[in-house]
């Protein structure tokens, strides 16, 4: 019996379930890697960081894998062309995966089975990017949650009873292959797919079974340091998750015993991975629309939008959440909640234009928790905040970065203001704009929109698709 596992998100060579089925049940496995191009066609900035980082990941793994003579091949173009050749080609019996959720992904392996079974090859998917999948957690009426906290508690029973559900699927290295076959390589370069290397991309450890012992550490306190954008007070392994460097289940399994806050905290986390994936899953149209408030009429304002994308909003906190997404590829997940809720709820402009800026700049773009997200701030998505529920960046500034350092870091311009006036500029006048040498128009903009004009602009709108009439 020979199999092809084809990596897609689950980029590792240990507790991987494609894999570890392959090389239980297989005398050689080959594995595969194809750069998509149905994907990265679509990427205009071809210094991109996940592609960096995936190619990183993709290098680490072929030289761990030469001590044993063996390799990924790594393919580039069209998967549904590019898998059932190279099957063909190397005599395969099965070609393994682990499935994926988005509506694409589905579509695509779809396409792959049907073309594998009339070569007579076995097509086998597996269960490996999430704890529990929407098939598996289901309401008393068969449906799968709208509500998270009754899904959670869910989640947590079966946790508990489902027997091996985040135990280790163990993968024997010894018998993956590689055959020299013309025209394929085990050694893409970023170049040969038409991207360049970022610093943006490698600023992140690959190897996420280091970051999470690093996270183990401090993790007693997660619940209190979650909030805070000034300290390193979160995992950072959303990354790590999104491309499969480390396993869901070898986090879980980590965590150990739920005995204090902190875990608890961190473990909802993951509850609401699984979650917005199932939800994913099952309602694939919210994707491209809302799932609640459909006939809310839109800002369609492009100077707005591109102030908010460009960190120029007038409003500090915001900005600087908009500028550590811009120079690092990342944003603090609280600052996430803050800029989300401006540009749905103060300049009132469509939560798909954050959702896909974000997906253009993050580096731990996942399609479902970034959907997810983006529809919970704005009151469009699946147990979403209550439309009336604002957030107000000044308080929350004021809250959770107190002295305004992390406001100063990404937003220097501000760095010689008391924290007070780093918080809300506007709170000085002309003569203190002066002497401190921060005039607002001029060394930083003014704001935008007015919020409370915005709030009630907002609250105006969605009561009256509440309402009925629109």
């Amino acid at each position: 019996m020979k199999s092809l596992v084809w990596f897609r998100r689950d980029l590792r060579l240990h507790d991987q379930m494609a894999l570890s089925y392959a090389t239980q049940n297989s005398d050689e496995v080959y594995g595969v890697f194809v750069f998509d191009t149905n994907i990265l066609d679509k990427i205009a900035d071809k210094r991109d960081h996940r592609v960096t980082f995936i190619h990183d990941t993709l290098m680490n793994m072929n030289e761990a894998l030469s001590a044993k003579n063996a390799a990924l091949y790594l393919l580039h173009g069209d998967p549904v062309e590019l898998v059932p050749k190279l099957a063909q080609e190397l005599g395969v019996d099965r070609v393994c995966v682990n499935r994926d959720y988005e509506d694409y992904a589905k579509k695509r392996d779809a396409k792959v089975s049907t073309i594998l079974e009339k070569k007579s090859i076995e097509f086998s998917s597996f269960k490996d990017q999430v704890i529990f999948e929407s098939s598996e957690i289901r309401t008393k009426e068969g449906s799968f949650y709208k509500v998270f906290t009754p899904y959670s508690r869910e989640w947590g029973r079966q946790l508990h009873s489902v027997e091996n559900a985040v135990s280790e699927r163990p993968v024997n290295l010894s018998k993956l292959a590689y055959k020299k076959l013309k025209g394929y390589t085990q050694n893409l370069s970023l170049k040969d797919i038409g991207f360049e290397a970022t610093d943006k991309g490698r600023r992140w450890e690959i190897d996420g079974k280091k970051r999470f012992k690093s996270f183990l550490k401090k993790v007693e306190n997660y619940h209190q340091t979650r909030d805070l954008p000034f300290m390193d007070g979160t995992s950072r392994l959303s990354p790590h998750l999104r491309f499969g460097n480390v396993s869901i289940r070898e986090l879980v399994r980590g965590l150990g015993k739920i005995d204090n806050e902190g875990k608890k905290s961190w473990l909802n986390e993951l509850v609401w991975r699984d979650f917005y994936s199932g939800f994913l899953d099952t309602h694939n149209y919210v994707e491209k629309e809302s799932y609640k408030y459909g006939g809310l009429e839109w800002e369609k304002s492009k100077k707005l939008l591109e102030a908010w994308k460009e960190g120029r909003t007038g409003v500090p906190i915001v900005d600087a959440g908009m500028r550590q997404l811009n120079e690092t590829g990342w944003m603090h997940n609280r600052v996430r909640m803050i800029v989300g809720s401006y540009l749905t709820k103060i300049l009132l402009i469509d939560w798909l234009e954050g959702e896909r800026y974000f997906g253009d700049k993050l580096i731990d773009y996942d399609l479902a928790s970034n959907n997810g997200g983006w529809q919970w701030c704005a009151s469009t998505g699946t147990d979403a905040v209550p439309y009336f529920r604002i957030f107000n960046p000044y308080t929350q500034a004021e809250r959770f970065d107190k002295d305004a350092s992390y406001i100063k870091k990404y937003v220097p311009e501000l760095a010689a203001l008391p924290a007070k006036f780093v918080h809300n500029p506007t709170l000085m006048d002309g003569k203190t704009q002066e002497s401190y040498g921060v005039v607002l128009g001029r060394d930083y903009p003014l704001p935008i929109a007015d919020y409370k004009a915005g709030r009630a602009r907002a609250l105006a709108a969605f009561k009256e698709v509440a309402d009925g009439k629109n």
